[in-house]
């Protein structure tokens, strides 16, 4: 009851496409949002969701420095912790989604200097 000699005959195609080429873009075209329809409103999507994260961070920001200090001058040692830890997350948060983008593209890079 093995599945794999079933696929077998589904992959051929694959597998001899890529032991055959030489050009690696045949299989593995770069990307090129301008071929997909809609890939403006994506981006757009996508930037619009990265703003509303910075806006998050920044109230996370706002809020945790305030708790900080609230809870700093009644000498509550807890909740001081706690908003330290979400003023560093908030901080995180940001340098996250700065590098975010540069980050996915060394990973692509890197990616595509694998050779199979």
């Amino acid at each position: 009851m093995l599945i794999l000699p079933d696929l077998i005959p589904l992959l051929h195609p694959f597998l001899a496409a890529t032991g055959t080429s030489s050009d690696p873009s045949f299989i593995n075209p770069a990307p090129d949002p301008s071929q997909l329809p809609g890939s403006d409103q994506i981006l757009g999507l996508v930037a619009g969701v990265r703003w509303a994260a910075l806006v998050a961070c920044l109230v996370g920001l706002v809020v945790g420095a305030a708790v900080w200090a609230f809870s700093s001058h009644s000498g509550n040692s807890y909740q001081m912790s706690k908003a330290k830890l979400s003023v560093f997350g908030a901080l995180l948060g940001v340098f996250v989604i700065g590098a975010a983008p540069a980050l996915i593209q060394w990973l692509y890079t890197l990616g595509t200097q694998v050779s199979g």
